[in-house]
């Protein structure tokens, strides 16, 4: 019973009760201090056991609401780990979806042929376009499909052209072979011939010295052949004013040649590794471009220096060959910059003769102008020198009876004298405007000037070309840079009031 009156009882009742008897017992208590004489014990011991009660039952009901709030506990924190259990498998379950969005087929990276190169190039059976144009899904298959049999031709092409490669190796290396065991049979012959030579009074052509014969081994090809002809030149036409020599590091052109060697090893095992790894094709394609862009417009170690002898002027010429475009370029040493421009027909230098070197140019983007001004020029005469090329613009690459020895001499000798009747030229040309401007003025004939004559000539010298680019208007700049290999000069004029120039 009593527990249902704590139950039913709230603990404000029975603080209310518990204070009420609480301050009966202290009333009665006063009054038993103050002296009262009244009987009061029965009275004192109802309110303590009404007190107690109340206590009793606060306990009570204090005990029941913890029980109570311990079970809520217990309910709330279930619910609660129940809340974590859910939110783990929510996060669970949204990884996975993420997951599956983010899953990619291994098909998705590789580039297909468009669809209407697709159904253009492929056969019915494979594209069958009554079912794929309405099915995106069998569209894609047959499109790789198609991707497959185009790769499984292109790997039995690859197999092809390696088998040929092969063979062409093969059939090197015993040129190659043959041409090491060439070389002794070539020094008996040179050792035989130096008496007929010394008879005719021919001197050796690729031999003048110990340091000449190792340095004509590492020539390369093209260089090696124009100084055979150069030195035969010399010999045959008994042209002492003609020099021809060869320059240059012979370690250095070691190290290139095994560099050479290197990167073709080098080249040759990346086709092989791009031929199963299509991902790594284009930055090893872009590798060997950026390679090229660096070294195509690096000469060659080894160089010739032809020294021409001109009545009444020398030239100099220095001849050198591209490690990797393979133009031959020549360039002026004692000379004006432009006076072998425009020495045959449509022969500037501008371009690259050669036509493996100008689409190796035009592929690196580079122009002849950047390189022109430190190693020279590739004009077309030196190509046609070494049988790479033919001297008329445009013309078709020479046959093998053009590029024989008798031909290839007859184009050196117009070469010669065409550079030789250029100087004389120039030569004569300076001379004439010299003594124009040694000359005095006052000494010239002058039935023909009026005779109130308001100005006359002082002066007249030749000047460079920055001076006179300095001292003329916009317009007469332009037209003179477009003329180009002009000759510039100064002229000065007197009147009474001022002096012009």
């Amino acid at each position: 019973m009593e527990d249902e009156i704590a139950r039913s009882t709230t603990h404000a009742e029975l603080e209310k009760t518990f204070l009420r008897e609480s301050s009966a017992l202290r009333a009665v208590l006063q009054k038993f201090i103050e002296g009262s004489k009244e009987p009061c014990s029965s009275e004192v011991l109802l309110n303590i056991a009404r007190m107690r009660r109340c206590s009793r039952l606060a306990h009570y009901a204090t005990a029941q609401l913890r029980a109570e709030t311990n079970s809520r506990l217990e309910q709330v924190e279930a619910k609660y780990l129940h809340l974590q259990n859910s939110s783990s498998e929510i996060q669970h379950l949204q990884k996975e979806i993420s997951r599956c969005l983010q899953f990619s087929a291994g098909d998705e990276d590789i580039d297909l042929i468009p669809l209407d190169e697709f159904y253009a190039s492929a056969p019915e059976g494979v594209s069958r376009p009554e079912v794929t144009k309405n099915n995106e899904h069998e569209q894609r298959l047959a499109r790789l499909t198609w991707e497959i049999a185009q790769r499984k031709a292109l790997v039995d092409t690859l197999t092809e052209q390696e088998g040929r490669r092969n063979v062409l190796i093969s059939s090197i290396n015993g040129k190659e072979q043959r041409l090491k065991s060439l070389r002794s049979k070539i020094s008996l012959l040179m050792t035989a011939a130096k008496p007929v030579q010394e008879a005719l009074g021919v001197g050796n052509a690729s031999a003048s010295s110990a340091e000449q014969r190792s340095l004509f081994s590492l020539l390369p090809h093209d260089l090696s052949v124009l100084y055979v002809q150069a030195e035969a030149y010399r010999d045959i036409m008994e042209d002492t004013s003609m020099q021809v020599v060869i320059r240059g590091d012979a370690n250095e052109a070691l190290r290139l040649r095994r560099r050479q060697k290197e990167e073709a090893e080098e080249k040759e095992r990346s086709d092989d590794d791009d031929g199963s790894d299509n991902e790594g094709r284009h930055s090893v394609v872009s590798d060997r471009l950026e390679l090229n862009k660096k070294t195509v417009t690096q000469p060659h170690p080894i160089y010739l220096k032809i020294d021409i002898g001109c009545q009444g002027a020398g030239e100099g010429m220095e001849g050198h060959e591209r490690t990797s475009a393979n133009p031959m370029i020549f360039r002026g040493v004692s000379a004006h910059e432009n006076l072998l421009d425009g020495l045959f027909p449509g022969d500037d230098g501008t371009e690259c003769p050669n036509p493996i070197g100008a689409a190796k140019l035009s592929q690196l983007k580079i122009g002849v102008d950047s390189f022109a001004n430190k190693y020279g020029r590739p004009y077309r005469f030196v190509q046609a020198i070494t049988g790479s090329a033919s001297l008329v613009p445009g013309g078709a690459p020479p046959t093998e009876a053009e590029t024989s020895g008798v031909q290839l001499a007859d184009v050196l000798y117009d070469v010669i004298k065409a550079i030789r009747d250029r100087v004389s030229a120039r030569v004569k040309l300076v001379r004439q405007l010299l003594a124009l401007e040694a000359t005095p003025m006052d000494a010239l004939c002058t039935f023909d000037v009026p005779l109130k004559m308001m100005t006359h000539v002082t002066s007249f010298k030749m000047i460079d070309e920055e001076t006179f680019m300095a001292s003329v208007t916009p317009d007469m700049r332009a037209l003179a840079l477009r003329e180009g290999g002009a000759f510039y000069f100064l002229v000065t004029l007197e009147n009474k009031i001022a002096d012009l120039k």
